[in-house]
């Protein structure tokens, strides 16, 4: 199981949702990433890109070649799915974007989000819920068009239990790498499909400079412990 962070606009300079206000001082310290890629703490980092089928991310034309430029690490983007734009729309905005980079679809991964039904509240224009099926069909058509343009594709499942309610378990999802969060205590178990977990996504806070924030990576290293001897992930 490979560990990493993943980053977005948010960790550099970005708008903070939870203060309202734009942290200027917030960085990605790149010094700290380094060293703990040569420490052997840290194997991948992934920022993001886009999400639906219109919204791009303001920094991540600035961050994805500082990822490129540190040796060792696994670089890669990640993509928010989003049931109210069509699969056709999300590939455009996608594909459109990764342009702007240097992006090599051989070597580096693009990560597909999935979110969760709870903070995305996607409905149908008459309010209704999507169902299993529909959700399934749309995300199994955005993956097939990537696929098929050569992309090295990993599925990011955000919340394991709503995964399983939301989702059809279908082997044909579960063919690419998995990657979980460590955020939730859902990620401590593999969605229905796949048999282990690929990336997992550590506590970015240890390589983040925020004022007046304290870094706690022991603690990191310690519920990383626990995945990897308790929790049968490999």
């Amino acid at each position: 199981m490979k560990r990493g962070i993943t980053t977005s606009h948010h960790d550099e300079g970005g708008y903070n949702v939870n203060t309202k206000t734009c942290d200027k001082g917030t960085h990605i310290d790149i010094d700290k990433v380094r060293h703990k890629v040569e420490q052997g703490e840290i194997d991948y980092w992934f920022t993001k890109i886009t999400e639906g089928q219109s919204w791009q991310d303001t920094k991540f034309r600035e961050i994805f070649p500082k990822i490129k430029a540190i040796n060792g690490i696994e670089a890669g983007v990640f993509h928010v799915f989003r049931m109210t734009s069509t699969p056709e729309e999300q590939f455009q905005n996608i594909t459109s974007q990764l342009s702007l980079i240097d992006f090599k679809p051989d070597v580096d991964k693009l990560i597909i989000c999935t979110t969760t039904v709870s903070i995305e509240k996607d409905k149908k224009p008459n309010g209704q819920e999507y169902t299993q099926q529909e959700r399934s069909d749309s995300l199994r058509s955005l993956l097939g068009q990537l696929k098929l343009s050569g992309y090295n594709l990993v599925l990011h499942v955000l919340k394991t239990e709503e995964w399983n309610m939301y989702y059809t378990h279908d082997a044909d999802l579960a063919q690419y790498p998995l990657c979980l969060p460590y955020i939730d205590k859902m990620a401590l178990q593999i969605p229905h499909g796949w048999e282990k977990c690929d990336y997992w996504n550590m506590d970015k806070q240890s390589v983040i400079n925020r004022p007046l924030t304290e870094m706690k990576w022991p603690v990191l290293e310690h519920v990383y412990n626990y995945v990897h001897n308790q929790c049968s992930i490999q």
